[in-house]
């Protein structure tokens, strides 16, 4: 019955629930949460960078894969630094455009005071000259303003996009790594030639090397998420989200491969 049944709902759900401590509009139990879920946690992060670099180094301790992954976990220990650096004000820059600025406008006012203007004798054509020119003049000085401000956004941008290409190289490192692992390769007997790439991993040694390519390629991504959730520039988000998308259809190659080994081979 549908009263019976609400009636058990809402018992289970009274019981599982914290009481809460103090009675608002909502009747909210007041949970005290020790993580946030609404950004990407960096310490988080480098921790599961670190956990794989040791899953990989344990089962392939003599390839290239290791080093890869341990190389993406002092790229993500740098990125950190860096995002925060990024993200401070340059003084420096800042002085000197204010400088600049009032010097410029010291000048503007001390002109104007030199000149001796009698609006009575104005003609039309006279002032429409005066404002043509006061108007030029205000658009290049707006102008110069924003270049003058724009000079620290755009160094800090050229910095999150240099550690963004590292980024993106490490992507096309990692799926030069799975270049040559090919399932069927591993699985037919075809003869060898004189340059053949050495294939001495079993079916299921494959099937992890290409799962841990495909964690790198993952993390690669959220680092590159970290760049645009703490530095939203338009430039920096786009360059971000381009990332993201390699790693995503690089993963997307890499479980085509996964795919064709058969299920039956993928015991030790």
């Amino acid at each position: 019955m549908p009263g019976i049944e609400n009636t058990i709902v809402g018992r289970l759900a009274t019981a599982s629930l914290p009481q809460p401590l103090s009675y608002g509009i909502l009747f909210l139990p007041a949970i005290q949460l020790t993580h946030s879920y609404r950004s990407i946690n960096f310490s988080k992060l480098i921790e599961t960078i670190d956990s794989l670099a040791i899953r990989v180094s344990e089962r392939f301790f003599d390839s290239s894969l290791p080093q890869v992954c341990l190389e993406l976990k002092s790229i993500a220990m740098e990125s950190e630094s860096r995002i925060a650096m990024i993200g401070q004000a340059i003084i420096p820059i800042r002085l000197c455009i204010a400088a600049l600025i009032m010097g410029a406008l010291t000048l503007l006012i001390n002109g104007l005071t030199l000149v001796d203007l009698d609006y009575r004798t104005f003609t039309f054509l006279e002032l429409t000259q005066l404002t043509e020119t006061l108007a030029n003049g205000i658009i290049l000085l707006g102008v110069a303003l924003f270049f003058l401000l724009s000079i620290e956004m755009r160094l800090k941008r050229a910095k999150a996009l240099n550690a963004l290409h590292e980024l993106r190289s490490m992507a096309h490192i990692i799926d030069l790594l799975q270049l040559t692992k090919d399932p069927i390769m591993h699985t037919c007997d075809a003869a060898r030639t004189t340059h053949s790439p050495r294939r001495e991993l079993t079916q299921f040694e494959l099937n992890r090397y290409l799962d841990y390519c495909t964690e790198m390629l993952s993390l690669i991504g959220k680092l590159a998420a970290i760049y645009s959730e703490r530095l939203p520039d338009a430039e920096i988000v786009t360059a971000a989200n381009e990332i993201e998308i390699l790693c995503a259809s690089m993963s997307r190659k890499i479980w085509q491969k996964m795919s064709m080994i058969a299920p039956d081979r993928l015991t030790l």
